[in-house]
């Protein structure tokens, strides 16, 4: 709760517990030394008419002219105030541990990486105690100081919210561990089933983010992936049948893991949690879609790669409507997702070095390395990162395909 007031209608019986309620927060609040307190008052009582031949609590009788059967009586509370919290703190990240890996969720905005020898799991650094935990917290003071919190002490640092007496669970706390016996199930799937589920859904639908998916009120691809692994509707079944994983998504699910595994995290907090993960032997459902979105990058790494190498020898090929007949390799697929369906984008690079791309309506299942000869007409020349590309259209695979010839020359040109 943020500064300023908040109405609550409460039964009479609520009022009192609520008031003891507040007076415990802001007695907490003085005893840890917080900035912020929260004070009340009372407002006006209301009788509300009930009819019930209008329906439960309904406001208005089926008959203009009925009276109410009885009144629904309410006393307004007027809640005032800031939340009690220490001052000049901010939440950075949510912490958890996968099978012992550490996987973090930042804030939108957040540059840098998380130490991962500064933090423990299951610990906090403001009740200095380690119990069980889902998630921990990591908060930043504005001089830069970091803490390790818990979901209870996290309040202390981001603000006391404020709720009603009735928010809370009824029942004592042994009646609600008891409720909770028998409830949690643990359920993993090994890293090489989820990237080759994974590595099937992106070659077939391209990977819709979440953010993406919000927008254009879809699913998004990570919530899809957790049903396939783990899903038992109906949906999820026949999208196991349609998307069951052939040995060409095994094959690229084994090199996004090697890549993973080796890739430079230095500078980015997502491929260090994609690196963790894929060295890891299982994942569980809240983390295979950040797994699952390896592929993905994987993908656009490998496009980048190939212009980056071939920046300083890549050429124009033909005049626009030349028909071409190309030995070439491919060195990308990237499956984008559009309103008229999934694309794939081949980036092929030829034999001297040349940049190629094709935008092929159908997937065509060509992995990364492999040698074709293709036959295309010039559609239009690009520049994209200072690297010359041919853009080609109705392109057909000539067969057979050829042997692979020696590695296209991707040195600079002298």
């Amino acid at each position: 709760m943020s500064d300023g007031s908040r109405i609550w209608y409460l039964d009479e019986a609520d009022v009192a517990p609520t008031i003891a309620k507040l007076n415990k927060l802001n007695e907490r609040a003085r005893s840890h030394g917080l900035e912020g307190r929260y004070t009340c008052r009372l407002g006006d009582v209301t009788r509300q008419p009930v009819y019930l031949d209008g329906g439960y609590d309904a406001e208005a009788p089926l008959d203009p002219y009925a009276k109410p059967d009885h009144y629904k009586v309410t006393q307004e509370l007027i809640v005032e105030g800031v939340a009690p919290k220490i001052a000049g703190w901010s939440f950075l990240a949510t912490l958890s541990w996968d099978g012992g890996v550490l996987v973090t969720r930042t804030v939108p905005g957040f540059d840098g990486r998380i130490d991962p020898d500064s933090v423990q799991d299951q610990w906090c650094d403001h009740c200095r105690t380690r119990r069980e935990r889902y998630d921990t917290y990591l908060v930043q003071a504005q001089d830069g100081e970091r803490k390790q919190v818990g979901s209870a002490c996290i309040k202390d640092f981001l603000g006391h919210a404020f709720q009603p007496s009735w928010v809370a669970s009824h029942g004592s706390e042994l009646d609600d561990m008891e409720q909770s016996f028998g409830q949690r199930v643990t359920e993993e799937a090994t890293v090489d089933s989820v990237l080759a589920w994974a590595a099937s859904l992106t070659a077939s639908h391209g990977w819709v983010s979440r953010d993406k998916a919000e927008i254009e009120y879809r699913e998004s691809s990570s919530s899809v992936l957790r049903g396939l692994l783990f899903g038992r509707s109906k949906a999820d079944r026949e999208g196991r049948q349609e998307l069951q994983p052939a040995d060409d998504h095994k094959a690229t699910a084994a090199r996004v893991r090697d890549w993973a595994r080796t890739a430079d995290v230095s500078d980015s907090e997502y491929l260090a949690n994609v690196q963790h993960l894929a060295e890891s032997e299982y994942v569980r459902p809240r983390n295979a879609g950040i797994l699952g979105s390896a592929v993905a990058s994987y993908h656009r790494e490998m496009n980048a790669q190939a212009e980056r190498e071939a920046r300083p020898v890549s050429q124009w090929a033909g005049q626009p409507k030349d028909k071409l007949e190309l030995d070439v390799t491919v060195r990308g697929d990237t499956a984008i997702d559009g309103d008229w369906g999934v694309t794939h984008l081949y980036t092929l690079v030829s034999d001297d070095g040349n940049v190629f791309k094709w935008f092929s309506s159908r997937n065509l299942e060509l992995a990364p390395d492999q040698h074709i000869r293709i036959k295309g007409t010039v559609k239009r020349h690009e520049e994209y990162r200072e690297v010359r590309q041919t853009l080609l259209t109705r392109c057909k695979i000539a067969e057979p395909q050829p042997e692979p010839n020696a590695q296209p020359e991707l040195e600079a040109a002298s």
